[in-house]
């Protein structure tokens, strides 16, 4: 039997990683001074009064004394040393020991002169009073309610936290995790934990089948009511990554009893956890559709928040004349020296009236160009007002996409999520106002409904929002169809038709082919200066010829404007994990003079590697669809880390759980490429990748991301397959239905029934 005992002691240095490294999330390893030991630690204790220990919970801050319960165990390699077990801050005595854990522990906000006054004030009983009746700091001169306040919170952030982390970490929970937990949930974070662990994954990141394995380790009964009500809401949260935003009750049944490992699961149980959710208003069911779909409160208050805002914008009308915005269509055109369509000059007319509008059209139909219409239009309308001229946010979900528009229309563009500081708090929505007259977002149907509905919030009484896109791409990666619903809905829009590339022109079969994809047109045209169509019978052949067209396409056009594009990840031999590897190792590979790291399973990121920023981080100022290059990798401080730079900044990666943030992208899915374009498409389809992922509209999105050429590889029947398959999988919502009801709502009332 392992002896356990208790010491005093102070951290000298980290052994694993060499610095305090509050990001590392595994085991750490250090050398602490032993100032005191119980019975049992003289054997792991060395003559110099020195003790190794490892554990997740080994402390950082050589500032504090620690009191730590250790389990003795003898090393193959490096002898007698201590697993902790628990640490907590010790109560020290002395003045020097109690100024230095003021100013330099877990509370916010101390410096030396109020330490001193604390300590002259309490003396020996600081810590103790602290812990105990911090109140009582009140009487020292420079503490008042705030400060005090301020202080008792962050020590009780730190305490909780060190609880959580040292009952969760040795389960695989990271540091962040164990972080947000505590934040969460505070000084009751403990007791949640040991009592009901599934409560913890209504956290952002945190899954119920992790807080499911944990319960199981410490032998909690698998029958609490709170179990099945979390596993309900985490099938509601993964129905809503696949798109929907309610679901069937019939159809959530297979997906609880398989996250609750329980087939026989009766009806009655999962009945009453949905009839305790609904109690505690946390789902909603809804028969709009008349199919009774059960939502998450908070995507069901949105949806119906996203409906009336959009009713009430799209019904907000300003007092132009059709002969003054006609007279400014005619001096854009004039100044732009172009000749616009009727429904061009159309679009132009809604946006001048109305302050919510939509624009749709394919490649080639003169999205780009309608936009710069727009802008000339209000312009000289603004100018007749004789008001202060209009300013444009103009706005895009990716950054790529907000650089064209930035090289269409020389108005500078950003991401959403920059403009709104979303950064993955998209579902705890707050107003944060565009100042802009007119706000402009392209590639609209890459919006999911939160976006949308910060989006909506954002916009002042009696400014604009024009919305642009193709309806006929993917739709958002996340919940909802946005764009698609809207228009459905009857939210005012125009669509673009007239296809303006010309024959012979650079780009035209694409479009030409698109447009036969569109239609369900199976014969596509083939040009060897523009569209390639090879068919493979093997997908290994297959990964081969579309490595070889990459290397073709870098050489004529560059990396940064070539891509490979597939519809899955993890196909064996054609998904993007595999492809990415293929072409790196031929594009970029393992050289003496490169840096390279192992990141995780198995993941080689190299120096020079195209990479992609797959997570949303507010303080990198980083969104999900960046895409820079590796100018620096490799180990620091026993921290693996990554300096990747894109376009305007370089960026700092360490770490397993930042490291997570990134993939390679020389290959992507075509979702992750949608908002971009490149002068080449390398793309594959292929039976194996399943028929789900077979689908005009992805077909159509990947082939409509080129500028001037796709080379498209096919196994037998895949192409056929993907044009005659529409999407059949139709995402679950109400929107559509909730315009419909909103804009009814609003006829009656101007019509004075209301």
């Amino acid at each position: 039997m392992a002896d356990t005992f208790v010491i005093v002691a102070r951290l000298d240095h980290m052994v694993w990683p060499y610095k305090a490294a509050e990001g590392f999330e595994g085991k750490r390893i250090a050398s602490f001074q032993v100032l005191w030991k119980g019975n049992g630690a003289e054997k792991y204790v060395n003559a110099a009064g020195y003790i190794t220990l490892q554990g997740y919970q080994v402390p950082t801050c050589p500032s504090i004394l620690y009191d730590m319960v250790v389990e003795g165990v003898e090393h193959p390699k490096y002898g007698k040393q201590g697993n902790l077990l628990k640490v907590r801050d010790h109560e020290e005595k002395s003045r020097e020991a109690i100024v230095k854990y003021l100013t330099c522990g877990p509370i916010k906000g101390i410096g030396k002169t109020l330490a001193n006054r604390i300590y002259e004030k309490f003396g020996e009983e600081t810590i103790h009073i602290l812990n105990t009746d911090p109140d009582q700091l009140l009487k020292v001169s420079g503490i008042g309610e705030k400060k005090l306040c301020e202080m008792v919170q962050s020590r009780k952030e730190h305490l909780a936290c060190a609880s959580v982390m040292e009952l969760l970490m040795p389960y695989g929970f990271s540091q962040s995790s164990c972080a947000k937990i505590a934040g969460r949930f505070g000084i009751a974070a403990s007791d949640i934990i040991q009592s009901d662990p599934w409560r913890l994954a209504e956290l952002p990141g945190i899954r119920f089948e992790k807080c499911d394995a944990y319960a199981r380790a410490i032998g909690l009964h698998l029958d609490a009511e709170s179990r099945i009500e979390q596993a309900i809401l985490q099938v509601l949260r993964d129905n809503e990554q696949k798109g929907n935003l309610g679901e069937e009750n019939t159809r959530m049944i297979p997906d609880l009893r398989k996250i609750l490992g329980s087939p026989a699961l009766p009806l009655h149980r999962l009945q009453e956890a949905a009839d305790a959710l609904c109690k505690e208003g946390q789902i909603r069911i809804s028969a709009l559709t008349g199919k009774g779909l059960i939502y998450r409160e908070i995507t069901f208050s949105t949806e119906c928040m996203v409906a009336k805002l959009a009713v009430e914008l799209s019904t907000y009308e300003f007092l132009f004349s059709e002969k003054e915005i006609d007279a400014a269509i005619e001096a854009a055109e004039k100044e732009l020296d172009l000749t616009f369509s009727e429904n061009q000059k159309e679009a132009a007319r809604y946006a001048a009236r109305h302050a919510f509008v939509i624009v749709t059209g394919g490649p080639g139909t003169g999205k780009t160009t309608t936009e710069k219409l727009i802008i000339h239009v209000l312009r000289k309308l603004a100018e007749k007002e004789k008001e202060m001229p209009y300013r444009f946010a103009m706005l895009a979900p990716t950054g790529k996409a907000a650089k064209r528009m930035t090289e269409a229309t020389a108005l500078p563009a950003c991401t959403i999520d920059s403009k709104l500081s979303l950064f993955g708090e998209e579902e705890h929505l707050e107003r944060r106002e565009i100042e802009e007259e007119v706000t402009i977002v392209d590639e609209v149907s890459m919006l999911d409904l939160f976006r949308c509905a910060a989006l909506l919030l954002s916009i002042r009484p009696g400014n604009r929002l024009i919305f642009v896109g193709d309806v006929d791409q993917l739709p958002s990666v996340g919940p909802g169809s946005v764009l698609k619903d809207l228009i459905e809905g009857g939210i005012p829009t125009v669509r673009l038709t007239r296809i303006y590339r010309q024959q012979g022109k650079e780009g035209t079969i694409i479009v030409e082919n698109a447009a036969r994809i569109q239609k369900g047109l199976t014969e596509l045209q083939k040009d060897e200066k523009g569209f390639w169509i090879t068919e493979e019978t093997k997908d290994c052949q297959m990964a081969d010829h579309m490595v070889q067209a990459y290397l073709d396409s870098c050489k004529a056009y560059g990396v940064e404007e070539t891509v490979c594009l597939m519809p899955t990840k993890k196909t064996e031999a054609i998904g993007v994990y595999a492809m990415n590897q293929k072409i790196q190792n031929m594009v970029n590979p393992a050289r003496p003079d490169r840096e390279e790291i192992e990141a995780f399973s198995k993941m080689i990121f190299r120096q020079g590697d195209v990479i992609m920023n797959i997570q949303n981080d507010k303080e990198k100022n980083v969104v999900n669809g960046d895409v820079g290059r590796i100018v620096h990798c490799g180990i620091s401080n026993g921290m693996r880390y990554v300096l990747v730079r894109y376009e305007d900044r370089e960026v700092l990666y360490q770490g397993t759980e930042e490291l997570r943030m990134l993939m390679l992208a020389y290959c992507m899915t075509v979702h992750k490429a949608q908002g971009s374009e490149y002068k080449s498409v390398i793309m594959g389809m292929s039976l194996s990748c399943g028929l789900s992922m077979l689908k005009r509209n992805l077909l159509y999105t990947g082939v409509t991301r080129a500028k001037k050429e796709v080379h498209l590889f096919t196994s037998k029947g895949a192409l056929e397959t993907a044009i005659r398959t529409t999407d059949a999988n139709k995402r679950y919502t109400s929107l559509p239905v909730l315009v419909s009801l909103y804009r009814e709502k609003q006829k009656k009332k101007a019509e004075g029934m209301f």
